[in-house]
């Protein structure tokens, strides 16, 4: 629709004179698709852009130069050493964790099975620990000048008065170490501010980790000997409660070995018995031949009368120690010595068996031995690595960048909603 010329207004005031004239705008019929609706109001858009703006020069850009400044500038450069190791126990690897010598000492002590696993664990932990510093220290290194260092920038320096909390946190910022499952080695990574002192740390956490290796093989060794010493003792005591039993037997019943005596007894009665029945028919014999008065024949009796009187003697003897077992049956007796006996005998094997186990167990803790194989030795760095600069930089600006974006997107949102 074509602009409508401006209206004037010639009215007369209550003078009777004209007024000034005004342009009057001119009405414009409205649209019949727009009656009745009313256009939003939109904020305004510099005002935010400019507080984008600020908010990144200073969540981004600010601290992005406060790093290029730190590290290029202050930041002390830092030497690191690198050694890998890995700990073995004895026999135990070569012979694949199968039934070889370590599956005594895994029956008479702690199973060695994953051992090496759970002590590397445990050595990472020990190079954090605050006993490393202190083993470390005993190696004749001076580790409070070194953490202590003068050569640090001021962000990263310890003061010369520091407590050993203070000291333990420095020393697990330069000193690190990562056991890796899938190769089964342990890395040991050491920085300072020189590359000899860089190179003396490394040196003396690993002659500290060797000793803590042997420690815990000389302790679980100990554990497997003094399992073995005990079932020695114990068979042992069995053994002495067996042979004693079976003694007191034998003095009570008054018969060293009741089925010794017993069969002897009987083979005598049937000799004496067997020469009896010949002195009998001796006699018959020469009485029968007419020889009544001849010396053959009185001393066939006189024989015949002996043996009599040797075997009414033992049964006699029977009777009376019969009497003096309180009615016992023989019987009674020989099933009592058998069983005691056989007690005796069953101690002996086991005794004999935990003599044989001890000595195999002393055998092979002179065999077994936790020790730290090194791959990677520990050598003097000719450069400083640490930090990496531009990495570093970049680090910080990304962590702000994404910083800033969170907090812009979640500020922008609020906003809308309200």
């Amino acid at each position: 629709m074509p602009d409508l010329p401006p209206m004037l207004d010639h009215s007369l005031d209550e003078a009777g004179t004209r007024r000034r004239v005004t342009p009057v705008p001119p009405v414009r019929p409205e649209s019949p698709g727009l009656v009745g609706i009313s256009l939003p109001r939109f904020p305004v858009e510099p005002a935010r852009r400019r507080g984008i703006r600020w908010s990144f020069l200073l969540m981004v850009v600010l601290p992005t130069l406060i790093g290029v400044i730190y590290y290029t500038q202050i930041a002390a450069p830092q030497y690191v050493t690198t050694a890998v190791v890995a700990l073995r126990i004895g026999e135990d690897q070569r012979d694949g964790g199968g039934g070889g010598p370590s599956t005594l000492v895994g029956a008479l002590g702690p199973s060695s099975a994953g051992a090496p696993v759970t002590q590397s664990y445990g050595i990472v932990e020990y190079i954090r620990s605050l006993p490393a510093m202190q083993d470390v220290a005993r190696e004749g290194l001076d580790l409070r000048a070194i953490l202590t260092s003068d050569l640090a920038d001021p962000l990263t320096r310890v003061p010369p008065d520091a407590t050993p909390e203070m000291l333990l946190a420095a020393w697990r910022s330069r000193v690190s170490a990562q056991f890796e499952l899938t190769r089964g080695v342990v890395t040991l990574s050491t920085r300072a501010f020189t590359p000899g002192e860089s190179l003396a740390m490394a040196e003396a956490v690993l002659a500290a980790s060797e000793r803590l290796a042997n420690e815990m093989s000389q302790r679980m060794t100990a554990d497997s000997l003094r399992a073995a010493e005990i079932q020695v003792a114990a068979a042992e005591q069995r053994f002495t409660a067996a042979l004693a039993d079976l003694q007191g037997f034998r003095a009570t019943s008054g018969v060293l070995d009741p089925g010794r005596a017993a069969s002897s007894g009987l083979a005598i009665e049937m000799q004496l018995r067997q020469e009896l029945a010949s002195a009998d028919a001796q006699a018959e014999g020469l009485r029968a031949a007419g020889g009544q008065g001849s010396p053959m024949l009185a001393a066939a009796l006189a024989r015949a009368r002996a043996l009599r009187a040797q075997l009414l003697d033992g049964e006699s003897r029977a009777s009376r120690s019969a009497g003096e077992r309180n009615d016992t049956s023989w019987a009674e007796v020989l099933a009592r010595n058998d069983a005691l006996t056989s007690a005796l005998r069953v101690a002996e094997q086991h005794f004999t068996q935990a003599l044989a186990l001890l000595q195999t167990a002393r055998a092979e803790a002179a065999r077994q031995r936790s020790y730290l194989l090194t791959y990677v030795r520990p050598v003097l760095a000719s450069q400083p690595n640490y930090p990496d600069r531009w990495l570093s930089v970049l680090i910080v600006a990304g962590c702000a960048l994404l910083a800033w974006s969170l907090l812009s997107l979640m500020f922008h949102a609020i906003l809308d909603r309200s």
